[in-house]
């Protein structure tokens, strides 16, 4: 029995999402967008976190470009890779590729806890995970 909707909205043409983010200002990343392909443990975890941080987002390749779009709120973020480094362009009301880094970063600081040191809790209908001991590894899902 599915929890919630199985299938994702259509995330639409990566071009829309160029444009959208192509004048934002970019940036240099702190984490790189690679960390979403690492074929480890601890890189699946690391992915299960970014979605968490931004549920309702999905990732998007088009050529070098990597987009993470919500097609739900209109936000995205572009990842370009620029001399051997990854840069980032955000827009829209939420700040998506902020919100990864600040999972991983809060991830960091904890030591990198395993899945077996998050609970969830639902109460009153919601969904909730968090860390036992970390109040910044905490996440509403969505209904």
């Amino acid at each position: 029995m599915a929890a919630r909707v199985q299938e994702r909205p259509e995330p639409g043409n990566p071009a829309h999402w160029a444009a959208l983010t192509r004048d934002a200002e970019a940036r240099p990343v702190r984490h790189s967008p690679e960390r979403l392909d690492e074929a480890t443990e601890e890189g699946f975890f690391g992915r299960f976190l970014a979605q968490l941080a931004v549920s309702n987002a999905q990732l998007v390749t088009a050529g070098d470009a990597m987009h993470v779009i919500d097609v739900t709120s209109g936000s995205a973020a572009t990842l370009t890779p620029d001399d051997g480094e990854w840069r980032v362009q955000q827009a829209g009301p939420l700040r998506l590729w902020d919100a990864v880094e600040a999972v991983w970063e809060a991830w960091r600081q904890a030591d990198r806890p395993g899945p077996e040191s998050f609970r969830m809790r639902i109460h009153d209908g919601r969904q909730r995970i968090h860390h036992r001991s970390a109040a910044n590894l905490s996440f509403t899902l969505p209904a």
